[in-house]
This record gives structure tokens, sequence and C-alpha cells, in this order.
């Protein structure tokens, strides 16, 4: 029960912080400070934490990549830098005309303003890659700013529509992660999965997307042609299909190829060396190091202080009913970890008891269990992408996740009640 009350206070610091004025790097980073002083964690504690995940990298059976972006420096590193490129990459495609033309571009692509700005992150999000929210951000705010959405609901629809594959994709680890554990076909968990996809994307749609967009339509209407259009947006979305083609078969990790494609636009479009370096000096602020340093911190001292499996045995312990526990459990877990794939490992193994394995699997309270992890890692501040739109988009926690919550609550109740559905 302990770890549970220094996670609110926490939380409830960090939203206190954010109130304040105080930067959101430095507020997550006391926050995170705060968690380690009560959970009592210490630096021997947190050395070998450290030394656990540098272990891995030594001595594990995946790639070296896989490996070592799992490590929190690794980590901090690049996903800190990965935050500064794409902020400049975002003044550069400005400084050289092409955010102008991005907005009337989808517009006449894809018909309808709210398809355009959801379609490039649910895109995007066909390739998962840390941190990679950031590939579709700066490709939807200035055309959101021109329409006059609000910044807390466009990092609300970047975050969201990115991750709504979450529950079926492949590419995602916990996907096959769970297939494993329980024991069945890739089929039969696409066939109830799918049904978190669905709910997600259709309240997705009726909370963020059917509210009036702000502004007026006819500032989007160009004469334009098709082939103009696409041309537009292939010039915009290079730099992402550059990153993602350089990710998937060398292996390079994303900061590496967004600050290529920096590079191929300062030198195309001639832009001076000096307006570089201020374009550089304008968007490497500490803060966005501060930010992604914090939240890994949060993660560190919860796996320091074995929080996560304190928590489990909190839960099962209490003779709760099952659905839920199942649902309980994972939501915890995916809230306090902010990581699907480690809710899934460190959780569903107790929960087997009750979902059963191979034909014996009662396949809707594993779909109940993934929607808990879902649900809870989509509320959560220390997911890094969460934390990396509020930065970007300089959206309050609060008001990002206003629009996130009713979406959540859908998928709970829809898997919920059909888990329930399944034991009468």
């Amino acid at each position: 029960m302990y770890p549970l009350i220094v996670i609110g206070v926490s939380l409830i610091l960090l939203v206190i912080l954010l109130r304040l004025k105080v930067r959101m790097g430095l507020s997550m980073l006391i926050a995170s400070v705060l968690s380690g002083v009560l959970l009592l964690v210490t630096p021997k504690e947190l050395a070998a934490a450290l030394a656990t995940e540098w272990r891995d990298v030594a001595f594990g059976t995946a790639g070296w990549y896989d490996r070592l972006g799992k490590t929190t420096p690794w980590l901090v590193v690049t996903l800190s830098s990965l935050l500064i490129f794409v902020n400049a990459l975002g003044q550069i495609m400005q400084e050289i005309g092409l955010s102008g033309r991005i907005a009337p571009a989808m517009q006449r692509l894809f018909r309808s303003r709210r398809l355009a700005l959801a379609a490039i992150p649910a895109l995007m999000g066909l390739l998962p890659t840390p941190g990679g929210i950031m590939l579709s951000a700066p490709l939807i705010k200035t055309p959101g700013e021109q329409m006059g959405v609000s910044n807390s609901r466009l990092a609300a629809i970047n975050f969201f529509f990115r991750h709504v594959w979450e529950s079926v994709w492949p590419l995602f680890p916990a996907v096959p992660l769970i297939q494993g554990l329980v024991g069945v076909s890739a089929w039969q968990i696409f066939r109830y999965n799918v049904v978190i996809l669905i709910v997600a994307v259709i309240s997705g749609v009726i909370f963020m997307l059917l509210p009036a967009l702000p502004g007026e339509r006819q500032q989007f209407t160009q004469k334009a042609s098709y082939r103009e259009s696409i041309k537009t947006f292939m010039q915009a979305l290079w730099p992402i299909i550059l990153t993602a083609t350089l990710w998937v078969t060398l292996g390079l990790p994303p900061v590496v190829g967004i600050l290529i494609s920096i590079f191929i636009l300062i030198f195309a479009y001639r832009i001076p060396s000096p307006r570089a370096k201020e374009i550089f000096k304008a968007t490497c602020k500490p803060d966005h190091f501060l930010l992604v340093l914090g939240a890994l911190m949060f993660r560190l001292n919860l796996n320091a202080a074995d929080a996560v499996q304190v928590i489990a045995k909190f839960l099962t312990d209490a003779h709760m009913p099952v659905i839920a526990i199942i649902f309980i459990l994972p939501f915890i877990v995916g809230f306090l970890t902010g990581l699907s794939m480690p809710a899934v490992a460190t959780t569903v193994p107790l929960l087997l008891v009750f979902i059963g394995t191979g034909d014996e699997a009662i396949l809707a309270l594993e779909r109940l269990a993934y929607a808990g992890v879902i649900c809870g890692w989509l509320i959560s501040p220390i997911h890094l992408c969460f934390a990396l739109s509020m930065s970007y988009f300089k959206a309050p926690y609060l008001r990002l996740l206003a629009w996130v919550i009713g979406p959540v609550i859908c998928i709970a109740a829809v898997t919920l009640y059909l888990a329930w559905r399944a034991q009468t």
C-alpha cells in the first residue's frame, strides 16, 4: 500500500508544480526525486538497478541495440536529443516555408480537417520507436494551429491515435509477449484484442475529432492540384520515411535519421550557417533533458524499490473480485511504468491462474488484462510519449488528460462488460 501512497503524493506534487508554472522538465525531475526519497531508494540501490540494465546489455540474448535501447542512460541521451532535433526540424520547415503549405495539402488529400489530423499519427504509429511520437508531432502542429485547434487537443490527437494499434500490431513487443504467455495463436489474440482497437478509434473520434474545429474552412481551400498536394505532403513526410527506413534496415535510433534529415534540408535549401546555429540554439533547452531524465528516474526508482511487486502482492492478497484484479493490477503497473511490455511481463504471469492458458484460456479475460495495461499508460505522465507531448505542444497534464480520459473510460467499460459476460 505504501508505494501507492508515494506515487500518489509524487503525482500530486507534479500537478501542483505545473499549475505554479514551473517548467515541465524541472517539475518531473522534482517529483521523481521525491518518489525516490519517500521510497527510501539509496544511491547503492539505484546503482544496482543501473548495473542490472547493463548486465542485460552484456549477456542478454536480444540484438545489441534492443538491449542497449532499454538502458536508462542511453534513453536519456537519445530521447532528449530526439526532442531537441524534432523541434529544430519543425523550425527549419517554417524557415523554408514548408509548414505553411502542409495544412492546405492535408486538406486537399484527406478531404477532412479531422481526418487529416488523426491520420498522420495513426500511420506513424504502425512503426513503434522510442519517443517516436515526436515524428508526427511537427506534421500536425502547424496545420492544427492554423485551424485554431488548442495545443492540448492537438497533443491528445497526436498521442492517442498514434497508440490505437497497441492491442493488435505485432511490432509492439507486448503483443507477441502476451500471446506467448497465454499460449494461443496470433489470430486468437487479434480476434479478441481488435475490440480494443475498434473501441479506441470510435471513442477517439467521438471525444477528440467530432467536437467542432475552430477556424474558417475557407482558409484551407486552395487551388493546388492533387499532384501538388502530394508533392507538398511528401516534402514534409520524407524525413520521417528516412528515419523509419534507417531504423528498420540498419537499426539506427530515430534521432540519427532526424539529424541527417536536418542537415539535408540545411544544404538543400542553403540555410546560412549562422541561421542554422540560431535554430539549434533556440531549440536546445535544458528542460527537454530534465523532462526525459525525470520520467526515466521515476521508473528507475520503482524498479529499485521493487514497488511494482509490492503493489501486485497487495492487490492479490486483498481478495478483490477476479475481474477487478485482472483489470486493476495491469492498470496500476501500466500507469506506474508507462510501458506496455514490462506491465504485461510483470502482471500477466500472476493472472494466468484466472485467465488460463492454451485451449483453456478465457481470452475475454486476457483482453481485459491488456486493456488494463493500455488504460494505465494512456493516462500516465511517466509514459514518455505522454511527457514528450506535454512538452512539445506545451499542454498541461490535466488538460491533456481531459481529452484522453473519455476514450480510456470507454475501453475500460467495454472490456469489463465483455469479461463479465464471458463469466456468466
